[in-house]
C-alpha cells in the first residue's frame, strides 16, 4: 500500500529550502498563485458571498476570464516547478541506489542501524548497506581500557570503504554513531579524500538518527576565533573547539603540565543539540582550517598540536576530514574523561604513519607536571 512519506518528505526538504533559497520563495508563491487562479470556481463565490453581505453590493468581486485564468495560472504554476527543480534537483532528483552507512560506534554496544525511515528524500530510495567499526568491547566502567586495541579495529576503514563503493559503483557513504572524539577525528582522517559523505546525529528524544541537513543554511553560530601565544620556544599548540560545552583553559593545562599556545574556536553560545546543518559544521570546519595553516605559516614543523573539543560527533569526523597529513603539522586529539586526573585522559595522534601503540599517549602527572607515555 502506498504511503505518503515521499510527499512528506519532499514538504519538508522544500520547507529546509525554502528558508535559505530565494528561488524556493519565488517557486512557492508562484505555485500558490496559480492554483489560485484555476480554482476560482471554489473560492471565487465565498469571496462574493462576504463582499454582498459587508458592503451590500455584488459588483466588487468579478470573476477572471477563463482564457486569461487558465493560461495564467498554468504558467504561474509551470514556472513554479522549474524554478523549484532547479533547487530541490540538485539534491534530490537523483537518489543514490546503495547508501554504505558506516556506524561508529565505542562508548557502548551498537545501537539501532540507520534505517530507511531516518533518510531525507535525497536517499530514500537508497538500500542502506551496513559497515559496522565497533570498539565497543574496549569500553569498561566509563573508560577505554585498551585504546591502540580500539585503533585496530578501524585500521582498515578507508580500504573497505573504497571497496565496498567500488562493488557498488555510484553509491553514497553516510557516518553515523557515538564514538569517543579521538576515533571520530580519527575515522575522518582517514577518509577526508571522499568528496561527499552524509552525516546522522543521534536523536536524544526519540533514539533515532537525525539527518544533518545538507540543504538549509540553519542558524548562524556565531563561530568566532582568538589566539593567545606563549613565550618564545614553546613546542606545544591547544586548540580548543567549543561547540557543545566550554573548554576551559585550565583542563587543557593540567593535561599538557607545561606552557603552550592557545588557540580557541568557539561558538557564541555552546550548547548541546545545535549542529543541525552541514553549513554549520563548514563554518567550524573553515575556522579550523585557518587555524591550522596559520600554525603551518608561522611555526616550525617540530610543534606539536593538541585539539582539545567539546561537540557532537558529526562535527568531530568532520574536523578530522579537514587534516592534511602531507602538509600540516602532527595532530594529537584529547579525550575528556570527567572523573579521571587531568580530565583529558589519553590522547591519539591522528596524523597517520604510525603503528596503534606509538599514536597513543597518556598524561603521566608528577610533581605537578604532565609528561605524555605511550600506552
Amino acid at each position: 500500500m502506498p504511503t505518503l512519506k515521499p510527499l512528506f518528505d519532499f514538504v519538508l526538504d522544500v520547507l529546509r529550502i525554502w528558508k535559505g533559497d530565494a528561488r524556493a520563495k519565488a517557486a512557492l508563491l508562484c505555485i500558490t498563485g496559480g492554483i489560485g487562479m484555476l480554482s476560482q470556481s471554489i473560492w471565487m463565490p465565498v469571496i462574493q458571498v462576504v463582499a454582498v453581505r459587508v458592503t451590500g453590493r455584488t459588483d466588487i468581486v468579478t470573476d477572471m476570464p477563463l482564457w486569461l485564468s487558465v493560461p495564467l495560472g498554468g504558467g504561474l504554476i509551470a514556472t513554479g516547478l522549474w524554478l523549484l527543480s532547479r533547487v530541490y534537483g540538485n539534491q534530490a532528483a537523483k537518489p543514490a541506489s546503495t547508501l554504505i552507512a558506516i556506524r561508529h560506534q565505542s562508548q557502548e554496544a551498537l545501537g539501532s542501524q540507520l534505517t530507511a525511515g531516518d533518510l531525507p528524500a535525497s536517499l530514500g530510495n537508497a538500500a542502506i548497506l551496513p559497515l559496522d567499526v565497533d570498539q565497543s568491547s574496549f569500553y569498561l566502567d566509563g573508560r577505554v581500557h585498551d585504546v591502540a586495541g580500539a585503533v585496530r579495529v578501524q585500521e582498515r576503514l578507508r580500504s573497505k570503504v573504497e571497496g565496498m563503493v567500488v562493488a557498488h559503483p555510484g553509491a553514497e557513504v553516510a557516518y553515523y554513531g557515538i564514538a569517543h572524539i579521538p576515533f571520530a577525528f580519527l575515522a575522518g582522517a582517514e577518509l577526508s579524500t571522499k568528496p561527499r559523505i552524509q552525516l546522522f546525529e543521534l536523536d536524544r528524544g526519540s533514539g533515532r538518527w537525525r539527518w544533518v541537513d545538507a540543504v538549509a543554511p540553519g542558524d548562524d553560530l556565531g563561530v568566532t576565533t582568538a589566539a593567545q601565544d606563549s613565550g618564545e620556544g614553546t613546542r606545544d599548540v591547544a586548540i580548543r573547539i567549543a561547540v557543545s560545552f566550554p573548554v576551559p583553559e585550565a583542563d587543557v593545562a593540567e593535561a599538557l603540565g607545561r606552557p603552550f599556545h592557545d588557540r580557541l574556536i568557539t561558538v557564541a553560545a555552546p550548547a548541546r543539540d545545535i549542529i543541525h546543518t552541514t553549513a554549520q559544521i563548514e563554518a567550524v570546519c573553515k575556522a579550523f582550517d585557518r587555524v591550522l595553516d596559520e600554525l603551518h605559516n608561522n611555526l616550525p614543523k617540530d610543534v606539536r598540536v593538541h585539539v582539545f573539543y567539546a561537540g557532537p560527533v558529526s562535527l568531530a569526523f568532520s574536523l578530522g576530514r579537514r587534516v592534511t597529513r602531507t602538509i600540516h603539522h602532527r595532530i594529537r586529539v584529547h579525550n575528556f574523561e570527567g572523573r579521571s586526573t587531568p580530565k583529558y585522559a589519553w590522547s591519539l595522534d591522528v596524523s597517520g604513519g604510525l603503528l596503534p601503540q606509538a599514536m597513543v599517549e597518556r598524561p603521566v602527572v608528577g610533581s605537578g607536571a604532565a609528561t605524555a607515555a605511550a600506552e
